[in-house]
């Protein structure tokens, strides 16, 4: 008896490893920019695959009908992205072994994706970690004695900005001819947006568990310079006050920080202030609050996802007898990463297979969760839309919904 619990749980330890690298394959991280990217993708979801036949056979899978319509609303949208977009042979087998490991990761037990999500969470920390360092050793001028190695742009945005990666060890910074002080932080990802959202689930995860923010989430997220962070933090703090009673104290506290942080700055050197004022204040909410005064309308104020050809193209679309289907694959110099980079390639038929795939990930969540991860779900579709494409993004918020009903479920068994 006693060696079939330790072969379960070898079996379990084996089946989060092949989760985590799966997870960590389908967030484009830097292990897999190289010529074998494709190989990888199949390896890591072929390892998933194999897990999820060891957990079947020690029944530790759980087939309920919530999760069945999630399984098949992946696998719906699977086959329209394929119908729609072409990549070749290698390229529709690696986003098959993208999506089909999460067709099977839905229907694994709340303990096991538990044990998986607590190794993430500890991976994500590392990594907010290591980033935070890296910026340090910018601002102080050591990052020159830091050896590197260089990456060329992976996404036609990053190309046509003439951006390319400095990967420090495992720590990824973007750089270009524009020189800076402070790089953004982007974790083991090639874009700081990407990385602050995975940041802010974390943060929303950990609020729905009542469990005390990791200072290194927090620290990291702010120096991505990202607006993802900082709403998804906004929306876990309402969270934490409506339903974990967080009360004034936390309030004081936040005044606290916002003065001493004033404090800093006002002893930081001159170009420094003025760098982060670019960060925080003028590329993100100056430009979109201009936009949106200047024509009363949301579309022109998330004009800065998007460049002249693809506005051109967007409207193209929009009198065309392409609104059902879309255009398919686009042209590279199209730069429309908002809700209608997804109408313009998928149609309006794709884009409700989308919604339905985030639906169906939200049924076993409680009314306060599903409020919440909404919350989180639009922000991505009006700011990264492209992400809504990957099946990441499902299964965080299914993940979230799993974690927080088996820490539920849990306490319920302690009273009783």
């Amino acid at each position: 008896m006693i060696l079939d619990s330790m072969r379960i749980s070898v079996v379990e330890k084996f089946a989060v490893g092949a989760g985590i690298l799966w997870l960590f394959t389908v967030l484009d991280s830097f292990f897999i920019w190289n010529s074998y990217e494709n190989f990888l993708k199949v390896f890591a979801g072929g390892v998933v695959v194999i897990a999820s036949f060891f957990l079947y056979n020690r029944k530790k899978m759980i087939f309920t009908i919530p999760r069945v319509w999630l399984m098949f609303s992946s696998f719906l949208f699977f086959i329209y992205l394929n119908f729609r977009i072409d990549i070749g042979i290698w390229g529709i087998l690696a986003r098959f072994f993208a999506v089909f490991p999460f067709m099977l990761l839905v229907f694994w037990k709340n303990d096991t994706l538990n044990n998986l999500y607590l190794i993430f969470r500890k991976i994500i920390i590392f990594f907010a970690i290591g980033s935070i360092l890296i910026t340090l050793f910018f601002v102080t001028g050591l990052i020159q004695y830091i050896p590197y190695y260089v990456v060329e742009a992976r996404s036609n945005v990053h190309e046509l900005a003439d951006l390319n990666y400095h990967i420090y060890g495992c720590f990824v910074t973007i750089h270009s001819y524009i020189s800076s002080m402070i790089p953004r932080a982007c974790g083991p990802l090639q874009e700081p947006g990407h990385f602050a959202i995975i940041l802010g689930f974390v943060f929303l995860i950990d609020r729905f568990l009542k469990q005390k923010v990791n200072i290194g989430i927090v620290v990291c997220g702010i120096l991505t310079f990202s607006m993802n962070f900082f709403v998804l933090a906004v929306l876990g703090e309402i969270y934490d006050f409506v339903y974990n009673k967080a009360g004034l104290r936390k309030l004081w506290i936040y005044i606290s920080i916002l003065f001493m942080t004033f404090l800093m700055f006002l002893f930081l050197s001159k170009e420094l202030q003025e760098q982060l004022i670019y960060l925080f204040y003028e590329r993100n909410l100056e430009r979109v609050f201009e936009a949106y005064q200047s024509t009363n309308s949301l579309s022109n104020a998330l004009d800065e996802r998007i460049n002249q050809t693809g506005a051109f193209y967007y409207e193209q679309f929009l009198h065309s007898s392409k609104l059902l289907f879309g255009f398919g694959t686009t042209n590279d110099e199209i730069v429309l990463s908002d809700y209608r980079g997804m109408l313009l390639r998928l149609g309006y038929i794709g884009f409700f297979l989308s919604l339905l795939w985030a639906y169906t990930s939200l049924l076993n969540a409680p009314f306060r969760l599903r409020i919440c991860l909404i919350g989180a779900m639009i922000l991505i579709y009006l700011h990264r839309a492209w992400m809504m494409q990957q099946p990441y993004i499902y299964f965080l918020v299914f993940l979230a919904v799993c974690v927080y009903n088996y820490h539920l479920s849990h306490r319920m068994n302690e009273l009783k």
